[in-house]
């Protein structure tokens, strides 16, 4: 059931509290929510195939990126909705954020940025929502603008330093 709340994501599907990459399965699953784990759904399973998420990954070097989920108390990119959770995959040079609508409705936030946390002086940093077939379009942010986010979606948001 990929309506759950986010701790449902985090035991029964992810499998990161057991060091078990996980993958969605029925129906394809969700697949914005599954980015906040850093999942897919598994191909040739369903019609909404990973192959764009899966480039993606390879295009910014998810083999090389740590990631900080949402859950985690140092987590340095919040939101001041608890329907939008965050988790950051932090890279050397760049941060991916991976936002996701625990909602069924429209939900609008903004970034709560720790940048202390993350080395960079505020207002030195771009940001991106980068293209991805059948997932996203390509969009600059103003990262003190709130987002709002469709609901059950989410959003890929990339920081570069200035």
């Amino acid at each position: 059931d990929y309506n759950r709340k986010p701790d449902h994501w985090l035991v029964e599907v992810s499998g990161i509290p057991f060091g078990l990459s996980g993958q969605m399965l029925e129906g394809g699953g969700n697949p914005w929510r599954g980015m906040v784990y850093g999942i897919t759904n598994r191909a040739g399973w369903t019609k909404n195939k990973p192959d764009y998420l899966w480039k993606f990954f390879d295009d910014y070097h998810f083999e090389q990126r740590e990631m900080i989920g949402y859950w985690e108390k140092d987590c340095p990119v919040k939101t001041n909705n608890p329907e939008l959770v965050v988790s950051v995959f932090k890279g050397s040079d760049d941060l991916v954020l991976a936002v996701g609508n625990w909602s069924g409705k429209n939900q609008t936030g903004s970034l709560l940025i720790n940048w202390k946390n993350l080395g960079i002086k505020e207002g030195n940093a771009v940001f991106i929502t980068p293209a991805v077939k059948d997932f996203q379009e390509e969009a600059e942010m103003n990262p003190a603008s709130p987002i709002e986010i469709e609901g059950g979606k989410g959003i890929i948001v990339i920081l570069k330093r200035k």
